[in-house]
């Protein structure tokens, strides 16, 4: 065989070859489009993720198999199997594809679901997020400020008056008795200074 007929073989097998696989895959995508019409979310998941292994990209339309035309979008698929299964994070994160994310908004079934999702999960997310502990306050002792006590001042002592029993005055009286009478006081007083016996203090 010549060269240029093991050329044209080989063109020919490539030409028959390639439509075989790119059919295959779209026909993955399509098996999860019936899956997911039949609210089978894991052969969705599946599918989708083998068809995102062959072909990562999305179109907004291509030919499935026979006239069949629909949006190549398994990132969407993906996203809305798992908002059904309750992955919210999930579905957020293959909804907000970049690579998906234009096609989506073009398509509007695609972007209607995925918008209702988005706004769903997102109620769902802020209000099953626990709520942060704030620290707790410690509240400080109210400490009253200490009384001070004033104390009176000592009192002074005021001098006893030295007062004479009578028995002593008499007594002085006769002692004194030469002497004017007024004098027997100032002695008086003086006896009881010096502690005679007597003497009381009042």
């Amino acid at each position: 065989m010549r060269a240029s007929e093991r050329l044209q073989v080989i063109a020919i097998w490539v030409a028959l070859w390639l439509p075989s696989i790119a059919l295959a895959d779209y026909r993955a995508y399509a098996r999860g489009q019936e899956a997911a019409a039949d609210g089978k979310w894991s052969e969705v998941e599946a599918a989708m993720q083998e068809s995102l292994a062959a072909n990562p990209a999305p179109k907004v339309r291509v030919k499935l198999y026979g006239q069949r035309f629909a949006p190549y979008v398994p990132q969407y698929y993906l996203g809305l199997a798992a908002y059904r299964q309750n992955d919210c994070a999930g579905a957020l994160r293959w909804f907000g594809d970049a690579t998906a994310a234009s096609i989506i908004a073009q398509v509007p079934e695609f972007k209607g679901v995925a918008d209702a999702a988005r706004g769903d999960c997102g109620t769902r997310l802020a209000t099953n997020k626990p709520a942060v502990d704030k620290p707790a306050v410690i509240e400080k002792p109210v400490v009253a400020p200490p009384v001070v006590t004033q104390n009176p001042p000592p009192a002074t002592p005021s001098k006893p008056r030295c007062r004479c029993s009578p028995a002593t005055r008499r007594s002085r009286r006769l002692l004194l008795r030469p002497s004017p009478r007024r004098w027997w006081r100032p002695h008086c007083r003086g006896h009881c200074r010096t502690g005679w016996p007597g003497a009381t203090a009042p």
